[in-house]
């Protein structure tokens, strides 16, 4: 046959294969358009086919057989696979009939193959993407060395067009988890209020900032003004990250402003919010929550935590105090105790209040692995000017964080709910 011994058509013809491995991203159609080649390049052939590996099981993905011949419709003799895939080099045999290496195979006997060509496919890691093989069953015409080189040459581009194919897919399923957690994030911020609404002549201010770590964050924070006319405030730390965490806190938020809206102190209001949590908590999350409940006019603020930090007293004349709250018991669990307490305090003109999450307090300093911590947080605000606009005093707070950390972000969701009585 003319593709069988002019050296020109089979150099012709390889070009051709990795002009059209080149062209398309669809595999289907490559490896259809692949096998057609093989079966010209090697005339003697009764059946081509590709074999992947995948979980590791092996999955007929192409097979084309010569006209007139029923090829397509016996098995593969995975003996034969299995050898190539595990020494990681091609497999000749003239004759597998009387071929030592296959005697046991009863397969392989049952189909009557004559002779194979069976060359794996192996990525720059050297992982096993699958094989390419060629079979006759009619007697004569053996494959010989010279066809071995051949194949062999053509599985290495193949194995690379897959890689690549491997990375495009890769690659198109980031960018479009990237999008899904774009929209995702836009969708969380929609449920975070970005400013106050119901008080027209307040005499107070307050601020949320969040930084997830992720596109999507597990931390939230919340403040409306509640029916009696007082300001009511949350901050929370759901457990985990991503959009498993980004989902509870949704719900979480959702939660709390149908629950604080009802008459109750905060120590009621959280002890409401863990029932209703604990209820439908399938996946055993849970979430940390301060609430605060604020009367205007008065500078009252009665405050409640559940498992979450207490807040910080910045004073008017710069002074910093922890605020001697009893943290309780973490919420989204059954109805046992919560340990729950309050703590009322009177803010002066000038006094804030310093809500934030763990992500802030644990940010890590990479040499030693140290904490942030509480008292680095305290010399932080200690050093901010008193009268400091509430968006910069948590930029200023966050930035002492990173530079700790000498990161960009910091590894856990970090938020900040800043309030104080306006001077």
């Amino acid at each position: 046959s003319l593709y069988g011994q002019d050296p020109a058509t089979k150099l012709q013809v390889v070009l051709e294969i990795a002009q059209n491995l080149g062209r398309t991203l669809d595999l289907d159609p490559l490896l259809d358009r692949l096998l057609e080649q093989v079966m010209r390049l090697f005339p003697q052939a009764d059946r081509a086919l590709v074999i992947f590996t995948e979980h590791d099981k092996l999955v007929l993905r192409a097979q084309r057989g010569r006209t007139g011949h029923e090829n397509n419709l016996l098995p593969y003799s995975r003996t034969v696979v299995n050898r190539a895939l595990e020494e990681g080099m091609a497999l000749w045999s003239e004759d597998v009939q009387e071929d030592a290496r296959f005697q046991s195979s009863q397969t392989l006997t049952a189909l009557g193959l004559h002779s194979v060509l069976c060359v794996p496919m192996i990525n720059p890691e050297g992982k096993r993407l699958g094989v390419l093989q060629v079979e006759r069953f009619r007697k004569g015409q053996s494959f010989k060395v010279d066809d071995l080189h051949l194949l062999t040459a053509i599985a290495i581009q193949v194995a690379v067009v897959l890689e690549n194919l491997a990375l495009q897919a890769q690659r198109l399923k980031e960018e479009r988890l990237h999008r899904e957690l774009a929209l995702a994030r836009d969708i969380q911020e929609g449920f975070l209020p970005h400013e106050l609404e119901n008080f027209p002549d307040a005499d107070f201010e307050i601020l949320g900032r969040l930084y997830p770590a992720r596109q999507v964050a597990g931390d939230l924070y919340d403040y409306f003004r509640l029916p009696g006319g007082q300001l009511a405030f949350f901050i929370g730390d759901v457990s985990g990250k991503g959009i498993p965490a980004a989902l509870f806190m949704v719900m979480t938020r959702t939660l709390i402003r149908h629950i604080a809206r009802d008459p109750g102190s905060p120590t009621h209001i959280l002890a409401r919010l863990n029932d209703a949590l604990a209820d439908d908590n399938p996946s055993c999350m849970f979430v940390t929550l301060c609430h605060g409940v604020y009367e205007p006019g008065s500078g009252e603020v009665i405050l409640a935590t559940a498992g979450h930090p207490p807040p910080l007293l910045v004073k008017a004349d710069g002074g910093i105090e922890a605020v001697p709250l009893k943290p309780g018991r973490l919420l989204g669990f059954d109805q046992s105790n919560l340990h729950l307490s309050e703590f009322r305090l009177r803010l002066a003109p000038g006094d804030r209040l310093v809500f934030y999450t763990d992500g802030l307090t644990e940010a890590r300093e990479p040499a030693r692995r140290e904490q942030f911590g509480v008292d680095r947080l305290k010399e932080t605000l200690a050093a901010l000017p008193p009268e400091l606009p509430l968006a910069e005093m948590a930029d200023r707070i966050r930035a002492a964080a990173l530079g700790f950390a000498q990161a960009e972000e910091t590894q856990d969701d970090l938020t900040l709910l800043l309030f104080g009585r306006k001077r």
